[in-house]
């Protein structure tokens, strides 16, 4: 075995052992924040007409793991994503290597971005409006709402990578501009009926909340993607 075929199973193993091992790692420590992130949850959602509730003390136990599992997935994606950079960087030219090395910021600012968006401006606004105008009191089965923020939380910031998948798409051949601009009806309503699916509470204002941002980043991509 040469030394390239050493180097290339090395960093193999290591796109897969280093990034279970940190996942292992930040589970552990979102296991002990875990209590203080739902309680910060809970403290952000506090409204007169917001009561949350837990059914048993099973559902406590159970959030919490989730919560934990969530908080290592997203701090593992920027140790996955350096394993992949070293894994190919070995088989890209100059050129793609410096476009690489600005994707992986641009991808975690984008993250952070979507899951930002999505838990103050989508959910903690748009559900404490809801529950200011609905005028009596709603009671929430506590598991079911915060688990379904973090997760949300968490989808929405894979879900504003958009414009790197379709510049990765773009460049592969996929998708052009006109392609794009040409189903942009199309796209609009994809993302909105995405949207629909994906927010926890189901009503129209964090629909178009959530919506609104994802089209913003589609147009924006268009703008980004070089006309054949």
């Amino acid at each position: 075995m040469n030394v390239f075929e050493d180097h290339y199973g090395l960093e193999l193993k290591n796109l897969f052992v280093v990034p279970a091992v940190s996942l292992f790692f930040f589970f552990l420590i979102g296991a002990f924040a875990s209590p203080s992130i739902i309680s910060m949850v809970e403290s952000d959602f506090a409204n007169p007409n917001i009561n949350l509730i837990f059914s048993s003390p099973f559902e406590v136990f159970t959030l919490q793991l989730f919560t934990a599992l969530i908080f290592a997935l997203a701090f593992t994606l920027p140790v996955l994503l350096l394993q992949f950079k070293a894994f190919i960087t070995s088989a890209l030219n100059e050129k793609e290597a410096k476009a690489l090395n600005l994707t992986i910021p641009v991808s975690l600012v984008l993250f952070v971005l979507g899951a930002v968006i999505a838990y103050k401006l989508v959910l903690v606004q748009g559900i404490t409006f809801l529950a200011s105008i609905a005028g009596f009191p709603i009671l929430w089965n506590a598991y079911a709402m915060v688990s379904s923020i973090v997760f949300f939380s968490f989808v929405a910031g894979l879900a504003f990578q958009l414009p790197l998948i379709l510049k990765f798409l773009s460049h592969a051949g996929i998708v052009n501009k006109e392609m794009l601009l040409s189903k942009r009806k199309h796209a609009w309503l994809g993302l909105t009926v995405f949207s629909a699916v994906l927010t926890p509470t189901g009503d129209a204002l964090t629909m178009v909340l959530f919506a609104l941002p994802l089209i913003v980043l589609f147009e924006l991509s268009i703008k980004t993607i070089k006309e054949e």
